[in-house]
């Protein structure tokens, strides 16, 4: 069985952090999310209930049915953290249910913008296996509970710009010598060109810290899925030979410089008794740039995803069972569980 995305590595992993595929999708027997009141939310959670007991070669007992709403704030934000749910389906007053794997590569939202959204996450640039199991999910649930789509528009969703495939495809780069470089400007404005859209790495709204961009399709009307899948692949491998490349002719140029800015990120992980989320992602970013270029030693790329993940706010708490952390405690204990997981690296 495959691991948590955060804790495996795939293909352009010095790259791409990882790749999700997520379909939007709304049940033709309902009216949109928005007019929904709580008695036809609660049904269209049963529907789904029942549909995972039929369909046991599909959701077996790999697979969880969550109540939303009985989990604590922390425990729905330690998911967005892990980029299981969107921030929407987190703060949603609706009536609402995750499904989700053991290995947390699949995760469905139901009641969030639209009916169901699926969603599929894998580590690295993974654009095809991430469809393929997308697919298979969709294709189950239109069979069991009948999609609403239309001949000419094609799955009609409550959002129009997500109307046609329905599909939202993505992947999460570093991309820290295009930033260096002053090429990211230049960068986001091809991509615009080309159809994709360049966002933080929590999506729409979010900022890029320590150099993670989610670079994903605009357009779902008027191309078929694997037009877009293609497209996508395509111009991230174009993207990861461009960063590589950049890397390797900033090493060549600064090499004391770059050495000393990766060795001083991993010494300060190392050390530091305090630390806070900014500064674990942005020391992070020196790391994976001196373990990409060779700079530093062999640091497993997942072993700096999970570190990641595993040390933001809410997830922090949830492995401390401690909810009521301050501040000043996270830090000290983020530190604390950083130097733990970084203990068998020499410098």
């Amino acid at each position: 069985m495959s691991r948590n995305w955060y804790k495996s590595t795939g293909d352009c992993s010095d790259i791409v952090i990882s790749t999700r595929v997520r379909l939007a999708r709304n049940l033709s027997h309902y009216p949109f999310p928005g007019r929904m009141d709580d008695d036809m939310q609660e049904a269209l959670l049963n529907e789904f209930r029942a549909v995972m007991e039929r369909e046991t070669d599909i959701f077996g007992d790999d697979y969880t049915f969550i109540d939303m709403t009985q989990l604590s704030e922390n425990e729905r934000l330690a998911m967005t953290e892990q980029h299981l749910i969107s921030t929407e389906f987190e703060t949603s007053p609706a009536k609402r249910a995750l499904i989700v794997n053991g290995d947390q590569t699949v995760s469905i939202m139901i009641n969030e913008e639209d009916h169901v959204r699926i969603q599929c996450i894998m580590s690295g640039l993974a654009i095809d296996e991430c469809y393929d199991l997308a697919s298979k999910i969709d294709d189950c649930l239109d069979r069991a509970l009948g999609f609403a789509f239309s001949n000419q528009y094609g799955y009609l969703t409550k959002c129009p710009t997500n109307v046609g495939t329905g599909m939202r495809v993505s992947v999460m780069v570093n991309l820290t010598a295009l930033f260096l470089s002053g090429k990211m400007s230049s960068t986001v404005q091809s991509l615009s060109k080309l159809g994709l859209t360049v966002r933080g790495m929590y999506g729409e709204g979010s900022l890029p810290y320590g150099n993670l961009y989610q670079i994903s399709n605009q357009v779902t009307l008027g191309l078929s899925e694997h037009e877009i899948l293609e497209k996508l692949y395509t111009i991230t491998r174009q993207i990861v030979e461009n960063e590589r490349n950049t890397r390797r002719e900033r090493v060549s140029r600064r090499r004391d410089q770059i050495e000393d800015y990766c060795y001083r990120s991993l010494g300060m992980m190392k050390a530091a008794r305090i630390m806070t989320s900014m500064e674990t992602i942005n020391l992070l970013n020196g790391v994976r740039y001196g373990v990409s270029t060779g700079l530093l030693p062999d640091i497993d790329f997942a072993l700096l995803n999970e570190i990641m993940v595993r040390t933001q706010k809410a997830n922090l708490m949830m492995q401390y069972e401690n909810e009521n952390m301050s501040e000043e405690e996270r830090d000290a204990v983020r530190a604390e569980y950083i130097r733990a997981k970084l203990a068998g690296v020499e410098i």
